[in-house]
């Protein structure tokens, strides 16, 4: 449970991003699953936010209707991912890029599944350059978002809004 300081602070940073832009992300069992800092700046704020290990909403799987067969467990696994960014465990990492025209960055990091962990490497108040460590999910499959603020005028590169798997390392934007 979050004391009201960390309330008050995700709320305040929050508010900055409203109108900004958006990455999100999906990583299978097999995927890399670091985290590397995507600009040069200081951790103004890194902390996990404790959820549910395994969390499914529970439901007699898929519905008549659906794609998979009636009853397919599957169903209720795809139904409950929107609920897993509210119940799994979450890194929230707030990154003041060096760059102005960047402002401030938000990583957000979901531990879906049987995953549900996220370990932090850095601390409030590091430096990090692009690439360095932010921290890791443990075992199989996660999300991940990047959220900017609307100030930074970010342009995605087509490998980004192909649908292809990126490599470590890639660019994914310019500002």
């Amino acid at each position: 449970m979050l004391d009201r300081d960390d309330k008050d602070a995700n709320e305040k940073y929050a508010d900055r991003f409203i109108g900004g832009t958006i990455y999100q992300a999906f990583l299978s069992p097999q995927d890399y699953h670091r985290w590397h800092s995507p600009v040069d700046g200081t951790i103004e704020r890194a902390v996990v936010l404790p959820g549910s290990y395994y969390a499914v909403l529970p439901d007699d799987g898929a519905g008549e209707g659906e794609e998979l067969e009636e009853g397919d467990p599957r169903g209720a696994l795809i139904r409950s991912q929107g609920w897993l960014t509210q119940s799994s465990t979450r890194a929230l990492i707030y990154i003041r890029a060096k760059n102005p025209d960047i402002g401030l960055v938000g990583f957000i990091g979901v531990g879906m599944a049987e995953v549900s962990t996220c370990e932090l490497s850095v601390t409030n108040g590091q430096e990090v350059r692009t690439v360095d460590q932010l921290g890791m999910f443990h075992f199989g499959g996660s999300s991940h978002t990047l959220i900017f603020e609307p100030k930074a005028k970010v342009a995605f590169f087509d490998h980004v809004t192909n649908g292809k798997h990126i490599q470590v390392n890639y660019l994914l934007a310019h500002v």
